[in-house]
């Protein structure tokens, strides 16, 4: 018992910093999130082919980190998760964005949140933008112009 008790605190020293998406404690994957927005972002796993929010049902959504944690605005952190996890979501009080875990590679070492927010309006946005102002808004141009002249293929 209090050999179990020293690993699991050993591993939460290990983890400080770092969301754990409710782990075994022994075997787990990392990804390393960042949030180039704003706004702080919750992240939670699933290890179904759906999840849903209710406690009490079966596939309900793991947190990652405690209640109050999040990936602050304009930062990275390390989350820890296991290895069934289907997908991530990712949610910032506006809106919300499901990340599954690519087909072919298995989950990728980094990745980039990219949660709708009307707080991250896109700079420079106009129905004809140039190269540089299509830079600065590669990754959410759904302000732009129809069809998006940004992601010319």
């Amino acid at each position: 018992m209090l050999r179990a008790l020293l690993s699991l605190a050993l591993l939460a020293l290990a983890l400080a910093g770092d969301l754990d998406c409710h782990t075994d404690g022994s075997e787990y994957l990392t990804i390393n999130v960042t949030n180039p927005t704003v706004i702080k972002v919750k992240v939670k796993t699933c290890d179904a082919a759906m999840c849903q929010g209710n406690p009490q049902k079966p596939n309900v959504y793991r947190g990652c980190g405690g209640p109050d944690d999040r990936v602050v605005g304009h930062t990275s952190r390390e989350l820890h998760f296991n290895a069934n996890t289907t997908y991530f979501v990712f949610s910032n009080g506006v809106g919300v964005k499901e990340f599954h875990k690519p087909t072919e590679g298995g989950w990728p070492a980094n990745y980039r949140i990219n949660v709708p927010s009307k707080l991250d309006e896109c700079p420079g946005c106009s129905a004809n933008p140039s190269e540089a102002e299509c830079a600065l808004i590669h990754g959410c141009c759904a302000c732009c112009a129809k069809p998006n002249p940004c992601h010319t293929a």
